[in-house]
């Protein structure tokens, strides 16, 4: 075997800046095993979470999905963003390069993958899911009609008489060609009562039982309640109406209730029908511009026709219930009788 040599002078050489050069080399490659070694046991772990992650997700026994922690990504730090200027040049959308319309609808975890926001849950009802609304519905008929149209006639419309009772109390509040506008102004810049006058009438009130009313805040509280009932109707401009507007819509409604009775006969008024007419007893004597009634239970040509009867009196029998089970009056004087229920006799009085 043959034996190597060593030569002490390269041993001599190494014990100076060599030997020193020849260290460090050595201790970098130290280091760039320990940065590989260090790289590949971060990989193995990343795998094992993704694959912990995927598992999770994927379960087959379970129907609920594991809350995965994750950082949420920061879009105010992601560089290149626009901000929103003119949605519209001409007929051509103009869209901003940003993520706020990404965002309504979800956000994006640190490594840049889109996550949905989940929605609420929607709360079901086993026995209502089990409901045969088809069987329902059937077995319900003509109520399940009736009930549907009371439902569905949630505004409710005024007839002539409360128009005429609203338009009425309009009209005591306002003065000459003064708009309902106009007149809340006034009643907001009348001077109210001073401080002692206000505990006196407070006193007197409370003594006597009552509850004390400030006029000035009551008118306007009625004043606007009033008109606000009438925009409701579809009168959008109530509040531009001036008291010569209101008065006029006032006679309009009295005229269209006279002329209703007589709608469908353009004959001289003469009685045709069959039956001799009685007054009844307590009924007072009306006087000549009072509108007077006949009316009778039947609309057989023989039945009986009982008047004339005052408006007041027609108003307090049909209140009674005196004609649930049906009725026909004219006005004294006219030929066709009407049906009771289509008949207002309030706008009379």
């Amino acid at each position: 075997m043959a034996k190597s040599k060593v030569r002490f002078s390269e041993v001599d050489e190494l014990t100076d800046e060599g030997a020193l050069l020849h260290s460090r080399e050595k201790y970098a490659r130290y280091q760039e095993d320990e940065e590989e070694q260090r790289k590949n046991s971060d990989e193995e772990e990343n795998e094992d979470d993704i694959r912990k992650v995927y598992q999770s997700k994927h379960t087959l026994d379970s129907d609920e999905e594991e809350e995965v922690k994750y950082k949420k990504l920061d879009v105010d730090k992601i560089d290149g963003q626009e901000e929103a200027g003119l949605e519209y040049e001409g007929n051509t959308k103009i869209m901003a390069f940003n993520m706020k319309e990404d965002l309504e609808e979800g956000h994006f975890d640190s490594d840049g993958n889109f996550i949905f926001d989940k929605k609420e849950t929607e709360i079901k009802d086993a026995w209502l899911d089990n409901i045969d609304w088809a069987n329902v519905k059937a077995e319900a008929g003509d109520q399940w009609h009736q009930k549907n149209e009371e439902d569905n006639s949630t505004t409710k419309i005024l007839g002539n008489s409360e128009l005429k009772h609203i338009y009425t109390k309009i009209a005591s509040m306002l003065k000459s060609n003064e708009t309902i506008e106009r007149a809340l102004a006034r009643f907001g810049k009348e001077k109210g009562l001073s401080a002692a006058e206000e505990r006196r009438k407070r006193w007197a009130a409370k003594k006597a039982g009552k509850e004390y009313v400030n006029e000035k805040n009551f008118a306007v509280k009625e004043l606007t309640g009033l008109t606000d009932t009438l925009v409701s109707n579809g009168e959008m401009e109530a509040y531009q109406y001036t008291l010569e507007k209101v008065q006029f819509m006032i006679q309009e409604l009295e005229s269209k209730a006279v002329d209703v009775l007589d709608m469908f006969s353009n004959e001289a008024p003469t009685c045709s029908n069959r039956g001799e007419s009685k007054k009844t007893d307590g009924t007072a004597k009306p006087t000549n511009n009072a509108v007077v009634w006949e009316y009778k239970l039947s609309n057989d040509d023989g039945a009986e026709i009982i008047g004339p009867v005052s408006s007041e009196e027609m108003m307090k029998l049909q209140g009674e219930g005196k004609f649930e089970n049906g009725g026909w009056a004219r006005k004294k004087g006219m030929q066709t009788f009407y049906t009771i229920a289509r008949l207002d006799f309030e706008i009379y009085i």
